[in-house]
């Protein structure tokens, strides 16, 4: 007999603890004497229509509250930080964690590859933050985009409607965040973050989603949203850095 998919699952059972295989019934289907192809086309079956699970409860099962073992991987740390976020102002609640739920702001979102390079080993904040605490990080995301929310109300409640609170969104701030601390060279203050979030609301941005979606398209669409999200800071502050 041949076990055309699942393997790991079967021989994680032959380890499991001997109460486990007693009581556990597992039902195994092996398929005997198929043709190449046909072996082929039983595993595209298998995988094409198989609900695979879901990204954001993958990254909430990496979570733990381990200051060390967060220190010691980067992931971990982005993974507890944002978990951490979700449980107060201005991220209470609104950060999908688990596979249910209709928040446009994922765990697997917002953990991923612009937060972990801020909080990396040469990461900005976790320069100007040295003590690398995941407290220390969250009282600055929070203070930064407070900040963002507070300055930009209305679209950070809609985000059906304005991309500011959704994965893309927080991308293109977290950018902004390491133009930020590149420019002050220092950890954040209220005035600072405040000062240059004050010149995008000067400027009337437009944070329609269905516009920003419509002018910056492609994978390197939002590094150029980025960009000009720099240009503008630039028309007050000049020096600002990208």
């Amino acid at each position: 007999m041949e076990l055309i998919d699942g393997q790991h699952r079967l021989y994680g059972f032959v380890q499991s603890d001997a109460a486990t295989k007693s009581s556990f019934n597992l039902v195994v289907i092996g398929i005997k004497g198929l043709p190449q192809t046909k072996r082929r086309d039983t595993f595209i079956a298998i995988n094409d229509n198989s609900r695979r699970m879901d990204p954001n409860l993958v990254a909430y099962l990496k979570y733990t509250n381990d200051d060390v073992a967060c220190q010691k991987d980067g992931e971990l740390m982005a993974i507890r930080i944002v978990v951490d976020l979700n449980g107060s102002s201005p991220f209470k609640k609104a950060i999908k964690l688990l596979d249910v739920g209709e928040q446009k702001l994922t765990l697997k979102g917002f953990s991923g590859y612009d937060l972990k390079g801020l909080i990396g080993p040469r990461g900005l904040l976790r320069k100007y933050y040295p003590n690398n605490s995941p407290h220390e990080y969250i009282g600055a995301l929070r203070l930064y985009f407070g900040i963002i929310q507070s300055v930009f109300n209305n679209e950070w409640k809609k985000p059906d409607k304005y991309i500011i609170a959704t994965n893309r969104g927080i991308s293109a701030f977290l950018k902004l965040l390491k133009s930020i601390l590149k420019t002050e060279k220092q950890a954040l203050s209220p005035k600072i973050v405040g000062d240059y979030i004050a010149v995008l609301k000067a400027q009337k941005q437009n944070w329609e989603f269905e516009y920003l979606k419509n002018t910056y398209v492609g994978s390197q669409g939002w590094k150029q949203f980025h960009r000009d999200l720099v240009k503008t800071i630039r028309k007050k502050f000049p020096k600002f850095k990208e």
